[in-house]
């Protein structure tokens, strides 16, 4: 089910919180952030919709976290802001991007990706639901937005469940350390949006991956380009409140489509999808 803003198993929505993701626009298609070019942090807002906060660009094996890039000399680090996510105060949000500038228009199916890396030793169980939540929408503006999420679980130490929304299924269990892929392909269906989520391993290697349709006819309508990618909710104190991005990406998606493989981390997306009917 859509809603207007995404909504997660025992999580609270967003109440008494005006919480700024920057304007709702489109963004550019292709679009490529691997934050080797200072400033690039700045496609970034924080909650308020500061540019360039809870976000840092640092060097291969510096930082916080000290990780090796997952392509290039850097990557970023993002910050969870606690308890500003809901009326209960036990999540917090971190930082969204619109992908670059404004278009008004896109014609054709789309994918939007960035790499994440998953970090077992630090990626700890908090009671309360899901751990981590990453938003993604297509355009269209919130009302007409199609939203399709990566909602991260800790069960237990050592494994990291990831699911779309609620108490979806299961569709991805990382199990190893690393830098993933986290990849959602766009296509306008006949009456619906059709969402393909996909998560892929540093050798790009499919992890998992589920499909969703959106129950909203104006979906299918709305692929004007990307809405907001937004990390959170985000638990309080999961991962120590730091996490590591790099690739953030959006791509042409051409027809016909099936879900394919990635070339690597390090390379521009390329998916092709089966459209399912």
């Amino acid at each position: 089910m859509r809603h207007s803003l995404p909504r997660f198993s025992n999580c609270c929505l967003i109440v008494g919180l005006t919480i700024v993701l920057a304007p709702w626009s489109r963004a550019n298609i292709p679009y490529f952030n691997g934050f080797e070019m200072p400033g690039s942090s700045n496609d970034f807002t924080d909650y308020l919709g500061n540019v360039g906060n809870e976000i840092t660009r640092v060097p291969s094996g510096g930082g916080v976290l000290g990780y090796t890039a997952a392509s290039g000399n850097y990557y970023a680090e993002i910050n969870n802001v606690p308890g500003v996510y809901d009326a209960s105060g036990s999540r917090g949000i971190s930082v969204t991007t619109n992908f670059g500038g404004l278009i008004t228009n896109h014609v054709g199916d789309f994918s939007e990706s960035l790499d994440l890396y998953v970090d077992l030793t630090r990626w700890l169980p908090v009671t309360g639901g899901s751990d981590l939540v990453i938003a993604t929408a297509v355009g269209g503006g919130e009302s007409a937005g199609d939203f399709a999420n990566f909602v991260f679980t800790v069960p237990t130490p050592g494994a990291v469940n990831i699911s779309t929304l609620g108490l979806s299924p299961v569709f991805a269990t990382i199990i190893e350390s690393g830098w993933y892929r986290f990849s959602v392909s766009y296509t306008q269906g006949f009456l619906y949006t059709e969402d393909d989520l996909s998560v892929f391993n540093a050798q790009g290697a499919l992890v998992g991956t589920t499909h969703t349709a959106g129950q909203n006819p104006i979906d299918a309508t709305a692929l004007l380009g990307n809405g907001p990618l937004v990390i959170g909710a985000w638990q309080n104190g999961f991962a120590g409140n730091v996490l590591a991005i790099d690739n953030v990406q959006t791509v042409d998606t051409p027809e016909p489509s099936s879900v394919g493989a990635l070339c690597g981390l390090g390379l521009a997306l390329t998916l092709r999808r089966t459209r399912r009917r």
